[in-house]
């Protein structure tokens, strides 16, 4: 549904639009291949649009601050590899990242979580090139006027995240030239710039929150759970998006897969369930399974169905047929 046309965020239009240029889950009988052979062009424009949203999903993913100094590193480490003619080792890692063309095609943020470790890495090259003992006092100055463009250009075009990020760099490399009286690096304290740069990488990150780990049984899937064991007989048969709810609390169960697809009425999908034996409902906003079914229940429920159980952030709900 993320393709490339304008619906303001419709997600009914966007449904419908997608449907009419690839046809239904009926029409290609559930295969997502079908569904591009049916119109490849129009799944090339899906992908070139996702692919404009790459830097932005950068960013998001590493921060302004971080990512774009980031990126500088990853830059200069590039052109190690070039310079040492490392080709093939630069190509090995280019084609380690060719599985994540495949987002491209579905959900663009899934790209630059894949991809991750490429800047990480060209990143880390870079960095340990500038402060290497291999790298002439020449390339340091270089990088050094470089930085300092950034920062005059990112002043002028008021970005202060990128504005903050390499006045950090700038400061890391001005400690590095005063502490050691010059560019060169004595053995006992190469690691000191390196120590200076994860600080300052550590203040453009911010703050880590503390982790908050659920305790155990009081997650919502899990409470969901506990209420399907404690109020239905075993092996009771429930609808849910999954068989791992319903074997946990030991039932018996029924995809969402299963269900028809001719099926567009909440009478007709109440009366399903009762031909099927269905004693209650199980529906995760987080795994709808079905959209159109999930968005008759959220249409009305109450005539034919009983709401028994909420969840806390109200994402999951059970549902007794009556």
């Amino acid at each position: 549904m993320n393709q490339s046309i304008l619906t303001g965020g419709d997600l009914v239009k966007a449904r419908e639009e997608a449907q009419r240029l690839f046809g239904t889950q009926a029409e290609n009988r559930g295969s997502v291949l079908r569904a591009i052979l049916r119109n490849p062009g129009a799944f090339a424009l899906r992908i070139a649009a996702n692919a404009k949203t790459i830097p932005e999903n950068y960013l998001v993913f590493f921060g302004k601050r971080l990512g774009f100094v980031l990126l500088l590193f990853a830059v200069w480490g590039g052109t190690v590899f070039i310079r040492k003619r490392s080709i093939f080792l630069m190509m090995i890692f280019l084609f380690w990242v060719v599985h994540a063309v495949v987002p491209l095609g579905f959900l663009a943020l899934h790209i630059v979580p894949q991809v991750s470790f490429l800047p990480l890495v060209f990143g880390a090259v870079g960095i340990t090139w500038i402060f290497g003992p291999e790298v002439r006092s020449r390339e340091r100055v270089v990088f050094c006027l470089i930085t300092l463009g950034i920062v005059f250009l990112s002043v002028i075009l008021s970005k202060p995240a990128i504005t903050y990020g390499f006045l950090m760099i700038l400061f890391v490399m001005l400690l590095f030239l005063l502490t050691q009286g010059g560019w060169k690096l004595s053995e006992p304290y190469r690691l000191v710039p390196i120590f200076c740069l994860l600080v300052a990488g550590l203040i453009l990150h911010g703050s880590f929150p503390f982790p908050d780990y659920p305790t155990l049984g009081k997650t919502g899937n899990e409470q969901a759970v506990h209420y399907l064991f404690q109020n239905l007989p075993s092996q009771t048969k429930i609808l849910s998006p999954t068989p791992l709810q319903a074997l946990a609390a030991k039932l018996d169960y029924t995809t969402y897969d299963s269900i028809p697809l001719t099926i567009d009425t909440i009478q007709e999908f109440r009366d399903w369930l009762k031909d099927m034996n269905v004693r209650a409902i199980y529906l995760d906003g987080n795994r709808r399974g079905r959209n159109d079914l999930y968005d008759l229940m959220e249409k009305g429920w109450e005539d034919t169905f009983e709401r028994v159980y909420v969840s806390e952030d109200e994402s999951i709900r059970i549902f007794m047929v009556k």
